[in-house]
């Protein structure tokens, strides 16, 4: 008997079957990277926009100087009673100014590869992805979390540099930003190694042709028994 092709394909619910330990571990591991890729995107955001790489309180005279990658102002009681334009005076030499301008090259890198790397990881934490772009979805991820993790680590290190410098004007306060870009430097390097134990965890063995399916089919940890992503899928016509 053969089914015309405007007729409607019969449809069957799947057992549920619980999924193996690995995958579990998987998921698991997906949902740690995912919250720790967030919150050090979070504070690098936060290290980029605020003013709070150097607060230096004894400095000068006019105020309280707030210093940024942005910004290079002093405050008295609160208000801005003068700023440097460019900012940070001090590093205008060639040395110093590459420094200076390196490490904010750096915070925004590390901004972007934390964003691409979040919105590679969130789909697959919250099994959106199809089961045939999971594997290439977690590179993905992986990579831009280590770009992340790797300029947010040199955007601090140059900093250090730059403020330990006797002709960069030797600030040797560091003031808030620069402790949460560590922070956000030391939290990606956490998502980083949860992803990688994800996928560490995640062995696919068989794949299964989507023969007009609803729904993808996994296999175990060797390959033994078959689980299914989704509870329904249909036959193919005979």
């Amino acid at each position: 008997m053969y089914a015309y092709p405007d007729m409607p394909m019969p449809q069957m619910e799947a057992p549920e079957i619980v999924p193996p330990s690995q995958e579990r571990q998987s998921i698991l591991c997906d949902f740690i990277s995912t919250a720790f890729t967030a919150t050090a995107t979070v504070v690098a955001a936060m290290c980029l926009g605020f003013p709070f790489w150097v607060q230096d309180e004894k400095g000068s005279k006019v105020g309280v100087r707030n210093l940024g990658l942005w910004t290079d102002c002093y405050r008295k009681d609160g208000t801005i009673v003068m700023c440097n334009e460019p900012p940070f005076p001090e590093a205008q030499n060639d040395s110093c100014k590459g420094l200076y301008s390196g490490t904010a090259a750096m915070s925004i890198l590390g901004v972007v590869f934390l964003v691409f790397g979040l919105m590679s990881i969130a789909p697959i934490a919250c099994n959106v992805v199809p089961l045939w772009r999971v594997m290439t979805v977690r590179y993905c991820a992986i990579v831009n979390i280590f770009m992340g993790f790797v300029t947010t680590l040199v955007a601090w290190v140059l900093w250090a540099v730059l403020t330990s410098k006797a002709e960069c004007g030797a600030i040797k306060e560091m003031d808030t930003c620069w402790t949460l870009c560590v922070l956000a430097s030391a939290l990606a390097l956490v998502g980083l190694v949860a992803e990688c134990a994800a996928m560490r965890f995640y062995t696919i063995e068989q794949s299964v042709p989507d023969y007009g399916m609803k729904g993808e089919m996994t296999a175990q940890a060797y390959g033994q028994y078959p689980t299914y992503a989704s509870s329904q899928f249909m036959y193919p016509s005979y």
